[in-house]
């Protein structure tokens, strides 16, 4: 059996896109296969930094908004807000950079089939035989690649049967689309706003990021029965109650998976765990492993060897990039979460003192939070 593609790629979001896009340009003969038949909700804040914009092809078509200050609520609805003269993020429409992303990959030759899961591969000496489902007709088929790429997102099942994975440990997501009668302007007037605490999410967080004058995503992370503690901050919010609202909920790796690369495969983006530890945005990380594994699978291709040993260099370079910061991020997210509500205001009576915001402002940076971190460990002797 000659493999009919070079390439398969499970999964078209921004990393999927990317990676297909890339290949695509290098000569590459690249399937994409998205499940998703139609734009769907997101259970994403959609926030996505200047950095990325910068160094990636992102459609500036899908900026709703810009983010220049962010206001933070401790659990006694204590209050710190960081401000800045320039944009530090954007607040996106997410369906349209994803499909963006697409048509930017389709430009460069990429083949698209939707309502399609990948849901294992069966290697062969020269090829991988990939089983897939078409979620339209509700049959199985086969594809032949030399090499799979998973960028799905979360997905345990297919890790699983491809002998990588597992993950660590999962959080859990759940986001309100809320359109409020009368403005917002007058309720969300530093812009984003972030809220911890026990009682509002169990070792997570509550957003509620303003998208027009009369809309508001409000969501949740936290690690139990996410959907009940968005309805319950929801309900704690003066343009919650009775408001219009549609909601979606997902899952979200916690941390990346220990393993990225396989014979003939490689995982990337959420699938692989590439996520900032502290928000849990992957975005920007995600396409910064993407950029990775163009590089490698380039080379491999070019060598001739797809091998798992050829296919490892990806993940040291995407360790390299981002693994030291998930680390620290994720030391500094522990020791928050397991604060417990007084010392979390306790924490915010230290921040807001003379002086301790402005010095903070010169290491804050949207996309790496290293520098922050290093010194809040200074100064409070975390």
């Amino acid at each position: 059996m000659i493999a009919q593609w070079d390439v398969v790629i499970a999964g078209a979001g921004p990393c999927g896109s990317y990676v297909g896009g890339r290949l695509s340009e290098a000569g590459l003969r690249v399937l994409v296969l998205e499940k998703k038949v139609k734009k769907g909700l997101k259970a994403c804040t959609g926030i996505v930094g200047v950095e990325a914009f910068e160094r990636f092809p992102l459609p500036k078509s899908s900026i709703l908004s810009e983010v220049r200050s962010i206001r933070i609520f401790s659990p006694s609805k204590r209050s710190l807000t960081y401000r800045s003269n320039t944009p530090l993020a954007y607040v996106c429409d997410r369906s349209a950079l994803d499909e963006s992303m697409v048509l930017w990959a389709e430009e460069r030759g990429i083949t698209l089939r939707r309502g399609v899961k990948v849901l294992c591969a069966e290697r062969r000496s020269s090829h991988l035989e990939i089983r897939i489902r078409d979620l339209v007709a509700a049959k199985e088929d086969r594809a032949f690649a030399r090499l799979l790429v998973v960028a799905s997102g979360y997905s345990p099942s297919l890790l699983f049967s491809l002998g990588l994975g597992p993950y660590g440990g999962t959080v859990e997501g759940a986001q309100a689309i809320v359109a409020v009668r009368g403005g917002l302007d007058c309720l969300l007037p530093d812009g984003p706003e972030v809220y911890v605490g026990r009682n509002v999410a169990p070792s997570g967080f509550a957003w509620a990021v303003p998208v027009d004058s009369s809309t508001a995503r409000i969501g949740v992370i936290t690690n139990q029965k996410a959907h009940l503690f968005l309805r319950q901050f929801l309900s704690s919010l003066p343009y919650g109650q009775g408001a219009s609202i549609r909601l979606a909920r997902k899952t979200i790796p916690d941390g990346p998976i220990a393993k990225t690369f396989g014979d003939r495969m490689l995982v990337v983006g959420e699938a692989a765990g590439q996520l900032k530890a502290t928000t849990y945005g992957g975005i920007y990380y995600g396409l910064l492993s993407s950029e990775h594994a163009v590089d490698t699978i380039i080379e491999a291709f070019h060598r001739g060897d797809l091998s798992e040993k050829m296919l490892s260099s990806y993940e040291e370079a995407w360790r390299k990039t981002i693994g030291g910061e998930i680390l620290l991020q994720s030391f500094f997210r522990k020791r928050l979460m397991g604060m417990d509500d007084a010392g979390i205001d306790r924490l915010f009576a230290i921040l807001g003192r003379d002086g301790l915001i402005s010095k903070l402002s010169s290491v804050i940076r949207f996309d790496w939070h290293g520098d922050i971190i290093s010194l809040l460990r200074s100064i409070l002797h975390l």
